[in-house]
């Protein structure tokens, strides 16, 4: 069978979302690189660039924040298809330049500004709220 690239990503960010309901019915705790390579490829998930250039890949919804995020769903009796809907909106990587992601980390390292609501808010807010624009 062969599949195009929106369901390859698709597939796989269910997945994923399936792997962190295992987690969460377990009790355990779960490592956030499930939410990069190679369980999820870039090319699925980079999806802009600073306007400033830059080659540092960073998500921009904090995998910490994201993880802990669905996790709550979970807790809340959400189902894998809502979970992997939040996923496919937020799991994003740009590309900024490193001393982006200092000044960025120095304010929202594993969180999101003040008031952000995964699912409704724009996942681009927090590099927004420290003056960083992506093309």
């Amino acid at each position: 069978m062969e599949f195009k690239p929106e369901q390859i990503k698709q597939r796989r960010i269910r997945r994923l979302a399936q792997i962190i309901l295992d987690h969460f019915e377990e009790g355990s705790g779960m490592d956030t690189r499930y939410f990069d390579h190679p369980f999820i490829n870039d090319e699925h998930v980079i999806d802009g660039q600073s306007i400033d250039g830059g080659d540092y890949r960073e998500h921009v919804v904090p995998r910490v924040y994201l993880r802990d995020q669905c996790m709550e769903m979970y807790k809340n009796g959400a189902t894998v298809e809502s979970v992997t809907e939040v996923l496919l909106g937020n799991l994003r990587i740009v590309k900024i330049k490193p001393e982006q992601a200092v000044l960025l980390n120095k304010q929202y390292r594993d969180t999101m500004p003040a008031g952000w609501i995964i699912g409704k808010n724009d996942p681009l807010e927090r590099l927004y709220s420290v003056g960083i624009q992506i093309a």
